[in-house]
């Protein structure tokens, strides 16, 4: 998505989607997170938000670009873990999610894991895999260019995973193989077709 002028003022905006309207309240649309805008009444999954919290700018030709931190964890049968997200974009995923401008990247992998799987990991297990620009990645806040950074983390023992279900539902542990053959969202598939040998070897 492109874009003109952004709010200066340090506060967080939300925008419809399709009007620009600063107009909508959030609702639920069959029991997923969605936005009612006011003026056009469009329903949408996705809203435009400016959010001062966290990573985000606009390229040189206006496209609106956020930065995004997420985990392949591998247990001790080289399984991943993935879950479906309830915020679009819909599909499997892995944990992930924005960076906060106050935090690194692997600080905000580490604190997506704990926040939608439940269970933490040290520092020292995470190992960057993919660090690129991705177009068509859309998010629910309206962006549709992540620049990613991927991790893998082994974990050295079984952990309880405990989703939160305000963002995901039924976690998995499969192989790359397998989430690809399970609807991944756009940025998993590209992650796996793109990365696959890296997700597999632990590095970059």
């Amino acid at each position: 998505m492109k874009l003109g002028k952004t709010p200066t003022d340090g506060k967080l905006h939300a925008y419809c989607i399709r009007c620009r309207r600063e107009t909508i309240r959030e609702r639920s649309d069959r029991g997923r997170p969605a936005y009612h805008c006011l003026n056009c009444n469009a329903v949408s999954p996705r809203a435009l938000i400016i959010d001062p919290a966290i990573s985000w700018w606009l390229g040189e030709d206006g496209e609106y670009w956020h930065e995004t931190a997420g985990t392949f964890v591998r247990n001790l049968r080289d399984e991943f873990l993935f879950f479906e997200r309830v915020k679009y974009p819909f599909g499997l995923t892995i944990p992930a999610g924005h960076v906060d401008r106050s935090e690194s990247p692997v600080d905000a992998a580490r604190r997506e894991l704990f926040e939608e799987a439940g269970f933490g990991l040290p520092l020292r297990a995470f190992k960057l895999v993919v660090f690129e620009k991705m177009l068509g990645d859309e998010c629910y806040r309206g962006s549709d260019a992540h620049r990613w950074n991927a991790y893998v983390a082994r974990m050295r023992s079984n952990a309880t995973v405990k989703v939160n279900t305000r963002e995901s539902v039924r976690p998995r542990w499969l192989t790359l193989e397998q989430a690809l053959r399970s609807n991944p969202t756009f940025a998993l598939r590209s992650l796996i077709t793109r990365h696959a040998g890296n997700i597999l070897r632990g590095q970059l």
